[in-house]
């Protein structure tokens, strides 16, 4: 249905966006396992990015292996921060920057890549989020 009946439209509605400045992207929140099979459809489109990817465990495709379908100039808005390591009890500010030192390869550091720390409704110290600002700071001083 995607490919026989959006694909087209989307198409059309693209093209026509695309003449003014600007990018069109999707969400991709959801069902586990299918990002993988609708990345190539998304990007036939002409979508220029997808938001709310999430990589492994927690989520089906990890950051490079959407750049690796979709191109160097795909847009991932919303790469959300492993859930896993980030709402965990007790992890340390060590745990959460080596996490970010692995999530920021230099191939995602040179993308156009932007990072979801989501939390959605939970509690959440505001200290974890100082240490994403606080290493985020430090890799723009770099």
């Amino acid at each position: 249905m995607l490919r026989g009946i959006h694909t087209p439209i989307l198409v059309l509605a693209l093209s026509s966006l695309h003449q003014r400045p600007g990018f069109c992207r999707c969400c991709r929140l959801g069902l586990r396992d299918h990002c993988p099979n609708l990345l190539p459809v998304i990007r036939q489109t002409g979508l220029d990015g997808v938001n709310g990817l999430t990589p492994g465990p927690v989520g089906d495709i990890g950051f490079e292996e959407t750049l690796d379908r979709c191109g160097e100039d795909f847009i991932i808005f919303g790469g959300v921060f492993p859930p896993e390591i980030f709402h965990r009890p007790g992890v340390t500010r060590q745990e959460i920057e080596d996490a970010l030192e692995r999530l920021f390869s230099p191939r995602i550091r040179r993308a156009n890549f932007v990072l979801w720390v989501a939390v959605d409704g939970l509690s959440t110290p505001p200290e974890k989020f100082q240490i994403v600002r606080d290493w985020m700071a430090r890799r723009q001083a770099v």
